[in-house]
């Protein structure tokens, strides 16, 4: 199914049925776990359909505890929050490098917690449970946004990856996200946190939505579109005035 069709359809009966062993989540199940945890958690901010990150409407604003599963274009889930004073953001298979899809997301959802200063989001890549299957990236996503809306310290937990899917529909059924089966408690060895570096030129106080972002080709920054005299091209050719002079 298409982001088009995805876009603007109510979760019914079959969104919540969980995938086979294989294939990953799609838009409506990953936004139907978001929902139940809207309901259970409404202090949260966040959890913003995932189809907004990739169209002009773009996440909403947050300014306070927050989580967001986001989808940067590659086939592939991931999870970031706000807590404890930090934007981190959560990935199986390690971000090395992230699309451009994803760093616009993250100014969208994050741009209040930019350094004033240095005019850049810190984003915090803590080191997570690995998985083999790349499919299941969508169930580790909800798994570690169940914990860390219950406060726990994801980094430190393994999951029982054959009982995750299983799990997910369970909890579809009752209406209720509950933390995932573990193997362990908490995990032996935890790797290096690393962190990256967003560059936001424009952090304007604009509604609770900054809508498009543009990265320049040369200096990597972000710009609010709606912020530059005239909009800029959506093929990755576009330079920002202090690049091109």
């Amino acid at each position: 199914m298409s982001v088009e069709t995805e876009l603007g359809k109510k979760t019914d009966v079959q969104d919540k049925v969980v995938p086979k062993v294989g294939e990953m989540l799609t838009y409506n199940q990953i936004q139907a776990a978001q929902r139940l945890l809207r309901r259970q958690y409404p202090t949260i901010q966040g959890l913003d359909d995932p189809v907004h990150g990739l169209y002009d409407v773009g996440f909403a604003k947050m300014t306070g505890k927050g989580l967001q599963i986001h989808h940067g274009g590659n086939m592939h889930w991931v999870l970031s929050s706000y807590t404890d004073g930090q934007v981190c953001l959560y990935d199986g298979l390690g971000v090395s490098m992230m699309t451009k899809p994803l760093l616009i997301q993250l100014c969208q959802s994050y741009a209040a917690f930019a350094d004033k200063e240095t005019d850049t989001l810190p984003v915090v890549l803590p080191e997570v449970q690995s998985y083999w299957n790349e499919n299941d990236c969508g169930l580790f996503a909800i798994a570690w946004a169940v914990d860390i809306a219950e406060g726990q310290d994801v980094s430190r937990v393994v999951y029982d990856e054959r009982k995750m899917r299983s799990h997910l529909e369970t909890c579809f059924e009752q209406g209720k996200l509950t933390p995932f089966p573990r193997l362990t408690s908490r995990r032996k060895r935890v790797g290096p946190t690393r962190a990256h570096q967003i560059s936001l030129v424009c952090r304007c106080e604009q509604g609770g939505r900054l809508g498009r972002m543009e990265r320049c080709k040369a200096c990597r920054r972000m710009f609010h579109v709606s912020c530059l005299p005239v909009s800029p091209p959506r093929d990755g050719t576009w330079a920002c005035d202090d690049c091109v002079m």
